[in-house]
């Protein structure tokens, strides 16, 4: 294997692969999927490598494979409403009650307003970056994060005015 791929892989894959199991609420699906998003990312790894961030191509590759996959119906319920979650190396081991509720109100924003919010405050971007990386208008991504925000808000002081938008 190549020694950059190699090198990218073991700096990206653990955060990647949690920020997809946060987006997706499904730590089985984005699992996989990411495995199919670094396995095309090895195939393409020589032009790949030369892009301005790698770890965002794969991250959105991963993101329409588990889309795919859940359209398709496998994996239907979530991590956050099984009843207990898979634990896996890489998971983040709190179960705390405020860890617990944290999911659930991330599980209760669409997958796009979930999206934007892992991107910009999981891993840190910056809005224009996430406008590049998922391809959409910079305002939209202020968008999606303004609602999604104002829902976390609301739910958390037990007004949920989100869901009664058009969102």
């Amino acid at each position: 294997m190549d020694v950059e791929f190699e090198q990218f892989y073991a700096s990206c894959a653990a955060r990647t692969l949690r920020g997809l199991t946060l987006t997706v609420g499904n730590a089985e699906v984005a699992s996989d999927a990411f495995q199919e998003a670094m396995a095309r990312a090895w195939l393409r790894w020589d032009r790949l490598q030369g892009y301005g961030n790698p770890a965002g191509w794969v991250y959105v590759v991963a993101l329409n494979e588990a889309r795919s996959a859940l359209r398709r119906g496998r994996r239907q319920v979530p991590v956050a409403a099984s009843g207990g979650e898979a634990h896996a190396p890489w998971q983040d081991d709190r179960r705390d009650e405020g860890a617990v509720r944290f999911r659930e109100l991330l599980a209760s924003l669409s997958w796009d307003h979930r999206a934007v919010l892992v991107l910009r405050f999981y891993f840190g971007y910056t809005a224009p970056e996430v406008t590049a990386i998922l391809g959409i208008p910079e305002g939209t991504v202020r968008s999606r994060q303004h609602w999604a925000l104002r829902h976390l808000r609301a739910s958390l002081e037990g007004d949920d005015g989100y869901r009664a938008m058009d969102h």
